[in-house]
Order: C-alpha cells, then sequence, then structure tokens
C-alpha cells in the first residue's frame, strides 16, 4: 500500500482478515478506503473493533449481594459475528446462592455489548428464566449491566450490576474464557 500497489497489497490483508486479526481487518479497511470504498471502510473498522474475540464464552462469576443474598454465577456466552459483529450475545445463566443454599436460578439471556475499542465495551443484558426452590419454581427476570475488558480471543473480565424479580440486586465480578481454553484447563484439574 505505501507503494501504491492496492491490487498487490489485498491478497495478504485479505488473509489476516480471514484469520481474525484486528491489525489486518484495520489495514482492510484502509484499503477499501484507498480504492473509493468508504462504505466498505467503514464496516471493516466496525468489525476491527470485536473481530478477534472469542465466539462462545464460559463465564465464571461471583455476586456480592446488595439486597438480599450473594451467590455465584456460571454462563455460557455465545456472541458470533453474525450477530452484528459480535455486539448481540445470547446465553443460559445458572446462579447458586451462597446465603440460601435452597436458591437457584436457571435463566436464558439476551444481551446487547457495544465496543468502544478492541479491548473495552460496556454492555446490558435481560434475563427470563426461574428460580428453583426446594418449595416450588418461580418464574424470573432480572436485568445487567457493565463493562467487559477483553484480552482478545482468549477471554474477558468484567464488572457489573444487576437485579431479578426473584433474586437479589447485586455487584458482580466475572471471568470470561473461551470455551477451548476453559476446557483445557477442566481436563488438565485432577
Amino acid at each position: 500500500m505505501e507503494h501504491g500497489d492496492l491490487d498487490g497489497a489485498a491478497p495478504p490483508l485479505h488473509k489476516s482478515y480471514d484469520a481474525n486479526m484486528v491489525e489486518g481487518a484495520q489495514a482492510l479497511a484502509d484499503l477499501s478506503a484507498a480504492r473509493g470504498d468508504a462504505l466498505g471502510a467503514e464496516r471493516l473498522r466496525y468489525e476491527a473493533l470485536s473481530i478477534d474475540k472469542s465466539v462462545v464464552e464460559f463465564v465464571l462469576a461471583y455476586r456480592f449481594g446488595v439486597t438480599g443474598g450473594s451467590g455465584v454465577a456460571m454462563d455460557v456466552n455465545v456472541q458470533p459475528m453474525a450477530f452484528l459483529a459480535r455486539r448481540l450475545n445470547v446465553g443460559a445463566n445458572l446462579t447458586l446462592s451462597t446465603t440460601y443454599s435452597s436458591r437457584v436460578e436457571l435463566n436464558g439471556y439476551v444481551g446487547y455489548q457495544y465496543f468502544v475499542s478492541d479491548w473495552a465495551a460496556p454492555y446490558a443484558r435481560v434475563l427470563a428464566g426461574t428460580q428453583l426452590r426446594s418449595g416450588g419454581a418461580r418464574p424470573n427476570v432480572g436485568v445487567e449491566a457493565g463493562l467487559k475488558l477483553f484480552w482478545g480471543p482468549l477471554g474477558h473480565m468484567g464488572l457489573g450490576f444487576g437485579t431479578s424479580h426473584v433474586g437479589s440486586t447485586y455487584a458482580a465480578v466475572e471471568l470470561g474464557l473461551d470455551w477451548v481454553i476453559a476446557l483445557m484447563i477442566l481436563g488438565n484439574i485432577h
């Protein structure tokens, strides 16, 4: 590109883009802009912020109860590029109360994360499901908002605040790992 050979620059940049490299997507955006394709360049810059993130993450969190009880949460978070370049995500959430041993929440969720950079994204999600107790099940709805700090394809750390109809209002600290890394760690635990 520096020497004006835009056609020669295209194949290696497409290869790095296909390999989910942030720098490759940004350079391909510059190439598209140099060719006069402003819309293509804008789309590539939009995708570059999230291109190297994990498609499936296992997330562990501890919820500090502000009202009600504290607990631990486990999520499976799915966020493929097809979902607005990983802005939308869906998943399942299991929460176990550390205060009330009989309380277990099982929820599905849908969320949105806005990438302000390739390593930081505020997020919000809506949860719906049920609270399982020894006395039966109760329907549940909840919301959570926070901030994720990403380590590229490895995973993220996050801070969140949320509440649910049958649970408590809480602050959460979470660690999300790419599903392959999480399975490797579980496979090495003896």
